[in-house]
């Protein structure tokens, strides 16, 4: 997913979203909640194979995935206040930095790599 989005805002592919639009802001919240979705129903299908110590383990993965992944979604449009401002830099208002929205991510990407 976050190869998709880089590949997004370097232009690679025709139908790319621009990251102004608020398109772009509710295709990341589906895409998130996604990831994090299709990681729980694998976890939940493991916590009926296997035995019994195995489940304390699958339980901390259930728990750090959802907690990670779904605090995701608020941390985009938390970033800017008023929310607009996200898609339209003319709207006065501040914005928190990117580079650790960006080092946020890479840490959920990386975090649901080794899940």
């Amino acid at each position: 997913m976050v190869g998709i989005m880089f590949a997004g805002l370097a232009g690679i592919g025709g139908g790319t979203i621009p990251m102004s639009s608020p398109l772009y802001f509710a295709a990341n919240t589906f895409g998130w909640s996604s990831v994090v979705l299709s990681k729980l129903s694998f976890a939940v299908t493991l916590l009926r194979i296997v035995e019994y110590r195995v489940k304390y383990f699958v339980w901390f993965i259930i728990v750090t995935t959802s907690v990670c992944g779904f605090a995701q979604i608020p941390w985009v449009y938390l970033r800017c206040s008023p929310t607009q401002k996200l898609w339209d830099p003319t709207i006065p208002g501040t914005c928190g930095s990117f580079d650790v929205f960006t080092s946020y991510t890479l840490f959920n990407s990386c975090m649901f790599l080794v899940s």
